[in-house]
């Protein structure tokens, strides 16, 4: 994704310092659509192996519950992904409206509250990580 990005980028500063003609106007057109396309395709590639991964990170949810919890494990299980599906987006468009619309920084900031709520997940996983589930490697070797 980032090399594509790094095509993109380079292919702008082509056309803003270098182009001069149309030839070398269609070269770095050409590259910035290459660069899109192939970062478009790597992220739809992405988002079909998030949804792949789904089944085997819902039933290691599932598994790790206690067995009288595992519904109310699911529940909280879907809640989390579906609501962060949904409320993520709200965020963002409020912070955009607040921030004082479209500007490239706004879109920064905006964007940045997700890298800042993407961060904390590491962290939350291990303060709240159980100790000595069934299958853990840890808890087989004491």
């Amino acid at each position: 994704y980032l090399c594509a990005v790094a095509v993109t980028t380079l292919s702008h500063l082509g056309m803003a310092l270098v182009a001069e003609g149309f030839w070398t106007g269609l070269l770095f057109r050409t590259m910035a659509g290459i660069g899109y396309g192939a970062a478009s395709g790597i992220c739809l590639f992405y988002n079909i192996l998030i949804y792949a991964d789904s089944s085997s990170l819902t039933a290691g949810a599932v598994g790790s519950a206690e067995p009288g919890k595992r519904g109310a494990t699911l529940a909280v299980h879907a809640m989390l992904g579906y609501g962060g599906g949904f409320v993520g987006p709200l965020i963002l468009g409020v912070l955009m409206d607040r921030l004082g619309g479209e500007t490239v920084v706004n879109w920064e900031l905006a964007f940045g509250h997700i890298a800042a709520i993407v961060m904390v997940g590491p962290l939350a996983l291990a303060r709240l990580k159980p100790r000595g589930l069934r299958g853990d490697r840890d808890a087989a070797a004491d």
